[in-house]
């Protein structure tokens, strides 16, 4: 039988000493791919990720002289920065240049920028502009910013801010859903939001908004006036003044807060020490014209009234009627002072007028409704001309005569008030919506003219002259 032969001793020897020798050679590639990889990925995350957050940070901690300085170098990272935090500390308007001098560098190629970077100095400056009463320059900046990277935020904002201004609430609203979208914790956006709730008279959903505004940035005043208006537009008085007081407290020289104050104590006040208070600070913003002088004379002779002192609620109401006398609500309180200040005929002439005052609101209500069933109807058009005369709104009652002469050209009585009023439109101021009944009328006509019906009738437009 054959049988295999043993192998030589050195030779094996030598083979187990070269196979030891290959492995800690492989051993040694594999440690050294895996530290050049650590290498390399680290070198990637430094670039990629741990310098800009690094640079960020450096950027979060400058003060704001010093972001100026890095800004004019153009630093597109310390640009945006500049502008948010200018725009947050209230100062938008100190953003605008420095802003505007960074993206002329980029359009004239001196600085390289991503789109994301160009669209978020567009969108900062449109938001600046936009927060510094210059809301229809801030269309040109922060459209395109939307155009380019529409993930930019403050271009949200600002477009929503401009929505506003032009009274598009449901499309702001929509705007302000995306910027919340992309940037959760925007206490602006939050604000704005409040601040269309509160004019939409949703009430609930204003004090939501207003107060995650005031969670995210409890220093913003404005927050601070919308949740106060949330609580007040309800008749909840008490509890709308201590966020006015908040609001005072945060900007002392807010000519707004100061008048927000007054207002609630004077609706609010239940004792002696708060009556004397919300005199003093209804009569301090009179003296410095902060208020329009008759709702406010009006404000506190009924705050006179209910703490029982007669003689000065009639003054003040009588001071607030030669300043303007449309408002019925005033007429029905100086009744009250007359009488129990033992002026009875006064007391009955005030009533009086009161009713009829109430009456013409009546009426004006009817023939708005009948106009917008019926709008070719001139005996309508003319009698609400008279109505909107009696409340001494001019170009209201100017568009009801024109409106009745295009449907019947030669009615005597409103071509000659109509030439009348259009002789002395220049030297006729338009008078404001001061209480409930005139908004109510205002608002109601405003429908009625954006009707679909009103197409039919090229006169109820509002007319081509100047209004009176």
């Amino acid at each position: 039988m054959l049988s295999s032969k043993p192998s030589h001793p050195v030779a094996a020897g030598t083979s187990q000493v070269a196979s030891r020798s290959s492995g800690k050679q492989g051993e040694r590639r594999v440690r050294l791919l895996l530290l050049a990889g650590l290498v390399i990925s680290l070198a990637v995350y430094w670039f990629v990720i741990g310098a800009p957050r690094w640079r960020a940070r450096r950027l979060a901690q400058m003060n704001t002289a010093d972001l100026t300085r890095a800004c004019s170098q153009h630093d597109l990272a310390a640009c945006t920065l500049l502008g948010n935090r200018l725009i947050r500390a209230r100062q938008a308007e100190r953003a605008v240049a420095p802003l505007k001098e960074c993206l002329n560098a980029i359009q004239a190629g001196s600085v390289h920028a991503s789109t994301a970077e160009k669209a978020q100095v567009l969108g900062v400056l449109g938001l600046a502009l936009a927060l510094s009463n210059q809301v229809p320059e801030s269309a040109s900046y922060f459209r395109p910013a939307i155009y380019q990277d529409f993930n930019c935020a403050p271009a949200h904002l600002a477009f929503a801010f401009w929505l506003n201004s032009n009274n598009a609430y449901a499309i702001a609203l929509k705007e302000l859903d995306t910027t919340l979208t992309l940037d959760p914790d925007n206490d602006l956006a939050w604000f704005l939001r409040a601040h269309i709730y509160n004019n939409n008279k949703e009430p609930e959903k204003a004090r939501d908004a207003a107060q995650k505004a005031i969670a995210l940035n409890p220093s913003f005043p404005n927050s601070w006036q919308e949740l106060g208006d949330a609580f007040g537009y309800s008749g909840r008085y008490e509890e709308c003044l201590p966020y006015y007081q908040q609001e005072l407290k945060l900007d002392p020289d807010s000519p707004t807060a100061q008048a927000d104050v007054a207002r609630a104590l004077a609706l609010a006040a239940k004792d002696e020490a708060q009556y004397q208070e919300a005199v003093q600070r209804i009569t301090d913003v009179l003296n410095r014209n902060i208020v329009e002088a008759g709702p406010g004379y009006t404000l506190l002779g009924q705050l006179h009234l209910r703490f029982g002192r007669y003689k000065e609620a009639r003054a003040a109401l009588e001071k607030s009627l030669k300043l303007d006398d449309t408002v019925p609500e005033v007429y029905y309180s100086l009744s009250q002072a007359l009488r129990l200040t033992g002026d009875i005929k006064g007391a009955e002439k005030a009533t009086a007028q009161y009713k009829e005052m109430e009456r013409n609101f009546r009426e004006a209500r009817t023939l708005q409704k009948q106009l917008s069933e019926h709008p070719d109807d001139p005996d309508l058009h003319l009698a609400l001309a008279k109505k909107w005369e009696h409340y001494k709104s001019w170009s209201n009652a100017l568009r009801e005569y024109q409106a009745t002469l295009t449907l019947r050209p030669q009615d005597r009585v409103a071509r000659a008030r109509a030439a009348a009023l259009a002789r002395y439109s220049s030297q006729i101021r338009e008078p404001v919506a001061k209480n409930f009944a005139m908004a109510r009328l205002l608002n109601a006509n405003a429908a009625i003219i954006l009707s679909p019906n009103q197409g039919r009738a090229p006169a109820l437009m509002a007319p081509s002259a100047a209004q009176p």
